[in-house]
């Protein structure tokens, strides 16, 4: 799929799990989403093998974000949502929507339970 010029691979994180990578060729890509599977996380380079139809993924050459947090977050729930995205995206990180009040954080060490109570949003850390 090309998408504003930029080619894009599926790819599989692990036994049921898989999603985008951007293909930046010699056997490379830079993961675009944000897996659930421990060990990948989005913005990542890493191997993949592209022969087949969903590429399997090797070793991280470089990594996107240090952490990976599931969050609970409070109602109303598309609010929410965007004034989370608004907040970690101004922070450094990145946020993936998985479902009503449930959402994975990409960054760098944030400190999220206070990011989010100095706004006002309840969150609840997932582990």
């Amino acid at each position: 799929m090309i998408i504003n010029g930029q080619k894009f691979i599926r790819v599989r994180f692990a036994d049921g799990e898989s999603g985008w990578a951007e293909d930046l060729g010699d056997d490379t890509c830079k993961i675009a989403n944000i897996p659930v599977s421990h060990g990948y996380n989005i913005d990542d380079v890493v191997e993949c093998c592209k022969g087949v139809e969903k590429a399997a993924l090797g070793k991280v050459l470089k990594r996107g974000f240090e952490c990976k947090t599931g969050i609970r977050y409070s109602e109303p729930h598309a609010d929410n949502f965007v004034k989370l995205h608004h907040l970690i995206q101004e922070a450094g990180g990145k946020v993936e929507g998985l479902l009503p009040g449930l959402a994975l954080v990409a960054h760098n060490k944030l400190d999220l339970q206070k990011l989010c109570d100095d706004v006002g949003i309840e969150i609840e850390i997932q582990d």
